[in-house]
Parts: C-alpha cells; sequence; structure tokens
C-alpha cells in the first residue's frame, strides 16, 4: 500500500490496532474536513504523538500525520451499551424512510431505536439520502460507492436518482 497522501490536520479515524507513543502504525480514515474529493476513504500512516488504543477515535493534529486519541467528550459519564444496525432498504420514486435501530429490535425487542454516530451507506444505484427529516437537505450517492457519514442520525429518507436500487446500511451508536 502506498501512503503517498496525507490526511489533512483534523481528519478523524480508528486505530484497528495501538499504537505506542512516538511510534508509527495504520488507521482507517472516514473523514476528512476539507479537500474530501482529494482524499478517500481509506488506511493512512500516522505518527502517534501519544498512546493510542485499539478501536479509539483519533484526530490528525498536524502536517506530519501526526495524531492523538480523541479524548470523550464527557470522561464522567457512565459507560454506554454499543449498539449497531444492518439494513437493505430497497428505493424507488416514492421517497422511503428508516428508523435507525428498526432492524435491531426486530430481531432482539431489548434493542431500543438509537441514534448512531457512525452510519456507512452504499448504494446500488444512484439515490438522494436525507437524515433526521424530510425537510434537510438531500445528499447525492453515486451508485458503487461506500460512503461514511460521523453524524448524529435517528432516520432516514431515500429516493432513487435514475433508477431504483438498494441501500445497504450499517450504523453504530449508543443506549442513552
Amino acid at each position: 500500500m502506498s501512503y503517498t497522501k496525507k490526511p489533512p490536520i483534523g481528519s478523524i479515524g480508528i486505530a484497528a490496532v495501538p499504537i505506542a507513543a512516538d511510534k508509527w502504525g495504520e488507521v482507517f480514515f472516514f473523514y476528512f474536513p476539507y479537500a474530501a474529493e482529494k482524499n478517500k476513504a481509506g488506511t493512512y500512516r500516522v505518527h502517534a504523538l501519544s498512546d493510542v488504543f485499539a478501536n479509539k477515535t483519533v484526530i490528525i493534529v498536524d502536517a506530519n500525520c501526526g495524531c492523538v486519541q480523541q479524548s470523550e467528550s464527557n470522561p464522567t459519564a457512565t459507560v454506554r451499551l454499543a449498539l449497531d444496525d444492518y439494513a437493505e432498504i430497497n428505493f424507488g420514486a416514492v421517497e422511503v424512510e428508516y428508523d435507525i435501530g428498526t432492524n435491531a429490535h426486530t430481531a432482539d425487542p431489548a434493542v431500543p431505536l438509537f441514534m448512531t454516530t457512525q452510519l456507512s451507506l452504499f448504494a446500488t444505484t444512484g439515490c438522494f439520502v436525507r437524515f433526521n427529516s424530510k425537510t434537510r437537505v438531500q445528499h447525492h450517492l453515486q451508485p458503487l460507492v461506500p460512503y461514511s457519514f460521523p453524524l448524529n442520525v435517528t432516520s432516514l429518507f431515500v429516493i432513487q436518482d435514475l433508477n431504483a436500487g438498494t441501500l445497504f446500511v450499517d450504523a453504530i451508536g449508543a443506549a442513552s
């Protein structure tokens, strides 16, 4: 794998394995604060400025790919149960709504509907997606391109671009 491109300062990713302070390691980046068209989601080589634990969010803080582990917004908060959901949404000319957690709740009624904080989408044909409300701005998804959104989302609204298709949804969030 070539590491010729560097994620810009402010990029957010996930460390799959721990990286000790002052060591180099690989991180999967899914969010770029600007110039997203020049940076594709994928694995990049980074320099850990402090210890980074596995499966933790990291952020690029300098132009030399220096990264630090992002701290929790409220470290005194109680630990919350992680939740996940998966859906295959068939869409067409009529807008379809899907509430995050519906399939997880159907499989296990103890799982509530929830707010996702990491949303991955993949469409078989071009479509438009709105987050949380029918009145929100539409996001156009190209066919067969994976998308990842680090957003707080409770529901999706999907409609076709030219042809009907299927939208694959992976959602990760936490119970309140």
